[in-house]
């Protein structure tokens, strides 16, 4: 993802699109500081991570043109009909109930399906299944 991230800014330089080279500089930056900060290379979900912060951040200071050019690096979103059908074969295969398993199935879709779903609608699915 780096390589592709690195290889999409030298291509924004010579378009002389500004925006776009700076923010995938920002973003090539974050991963590398990261990488140098933790153990080796990044996995994939934790760039997801990266990219998802810049995003958010963005939306906050009002600069939303620039999601643009950084929002096709996230993998697509996971449609509410398949987040159901995941977090319920989840809830069977553990054998979970009540609201006390909310953790364990957030922290399986984080680990599993990261920058591929929204929280918030995780959330009340599974709690309107647990309930």
């Amino acid at each position: 993802m780096l390589n592709k991230l690195k290889e999409d800014k030298i291509n924004a330089m010579k378009e002389k699109n500004v925006v776009k080279k700076n923010i995938l500089s920002t973003l090539i930056g974050e991963i590398e500081l990261k990488n140098k900060s933790g153990n080796g290379e990044l996995q994939i979900q934790e760039i997801y991570k990266i990219i998802k912060k810049m995003i958010d951040n963005n939306i906050l200071t009002n600069n939303i043109d620039e999601n643009q050019y950084i929002e096709h690096y996230l993998p697509s979103l996971l449609s509410d009909n398949e987040l159901e059908k995941i977090i319920n074969d989840f809830i069977s295969e553990n054998k979970l109930d009540g609201l006390k398993s909310l953790g364990l199935i957030m922290k399986y879709l984080n680990e599993n399906y990261s920058g591929q779903f929204d929280g918030k609608k995780a959330s009340l699915i599974s709690k309107n299944i647990l309930l």
